[in-house]
């Protein structure tokens, strides 16, 4: 909808649609989770780095540091994800990814991408509601980069089983 229908309704709510023909499959239900993501769109990002697009260019020997941010939910457990948007690597670089100052994942990103492209989850555990960030380039050759667009937390939620309202479906 528009932003102008939008300011006239007295009233938003949010509804859940079931499709009328499953074609034989069982509806695959979404839960939404509380999450939380890092990018050089933060406040407080160091106006030193260098800029490609909606990624922040990162190179060997310049980690790149974010501001200790609040994790959604406080003390648990996340799944982690970085999202890179280009890559140029030498077969031996990879990426750290430090949380709390601990080695938490070393990732092997493609050597070559001109598209985005996510790492496998990582399952950390915080024991605090804040985390410190860190993410560095290691084993690369100089001229190496990856453009990192974010790196997104996903609170682990339990399972719970999905409810349909069939009297709300049109």
């Amino acid at each position: 909808p528009s932003p102008t229908w939008l300011r006239r309704q007295p009233e938003i709510q949010a509804h859940s649609f079931a499709p009328a023909d499953d074609r034989g499959e069982p509806f695959k239900h979404s839960a939404w989770v509380p999450a939380r993501a890092w990018s050089r769109f933060r406040p407080a990002f160091g106006r030193d780095r260098e800029i490609a697009d909606m990624s922040v260019r990162l190179r060997p020997g310049k980690p790149l540091r974010f501001d200790e941010g609040f994790l959604p939910g406080g003390a648990g457990r996340f799944d982690w994800i970085v999202t890179l948007t280009r890559a140029q690597l030498s077969a031996d670089a990879r990426l750290e990814l430090r949380l709390d100052g601990e080695l938490a994942q070393t990732i092997d990103p493609p050597d070559a991408r001109e598209r985005s492209w996510q790492s496998p989850k990582l399952r950390w555990t915080s024991h605090g509601a804040d985390v410190q960030i860190e993410v560095r380039l290691v084993g690369a050759a100089e001229e190496d980069f990856v453009d990192l667009r974010d790196l997104a937390a996903f609170r682990v939620m339990p399972a719970s089983p999905p409810t349909l309202h069939p009297e709300r479906t049109p």
